[in-house]
């Protein structure tokens, strides 16, 4: 003989578990929504480092091109003083040898700034990655 079911007993328990599961699937939003926030501070924060670091990228920049505006006034007056093709040969010599020096330096520096700016935007972005991916991806208890 099988035992009947209740229908009422049975909707009563169907009931419950669709409850069950709501309150479940709203506790799981709350941590989902604490971790979109926390994303968005540290897109915030790397955004903040890219602006910083963009002002003192075109800080150097213009430095450099009013150094080198100085520079090539201060050639053409040399150049203009010039008494002989000897020292016209030697002033460009010098010119083009500054000029390379200088355009390493400054490329080596630029460069460095760069690298700086890329891991300060990059360094808030990866700590809330790891973290994220530690919340979402954690083994669920049974």
């Amino acid at each position: 003989m099988t035992k009947q079911t209740n229908p009422f007993d049975a909707a009563l328990a169907a009931g419950k578990q669709a409850y069950d599961k709501a309150l479940k699937a709203w506790k799981d939003y709350d941590q989902y929504a604490v971790v979109g926030k926390d994303n968005l501070e540290a897109v915030v924060k790397a955004n903040t480092a890219a602006i910083a670091g963009a002002e003192q990228l075109n800080k150097e920049l213009i430095a450099v091109a009013q150094n080198a505006w100085k520079v090539d006034v201060e050639l053409a007056k040399a150049l203009a003083a010039v008494k002989s093709v000897d020292e016209l040969v030697d002033l460009q010599k010098d010119y083009l040898l500054a000029k390379t020096d200088a355009a390493f330096a400054e490329g080596g520096k630029l460069a460095d700034m760069t690298a700086t700016v890329a891991n300060d935007v990059a360094t808030p972005l990866q700590a809330q990655a790891k973290v994220t991916i530690e919340k979402l991806f954690k083994p669920v208890a049974v």
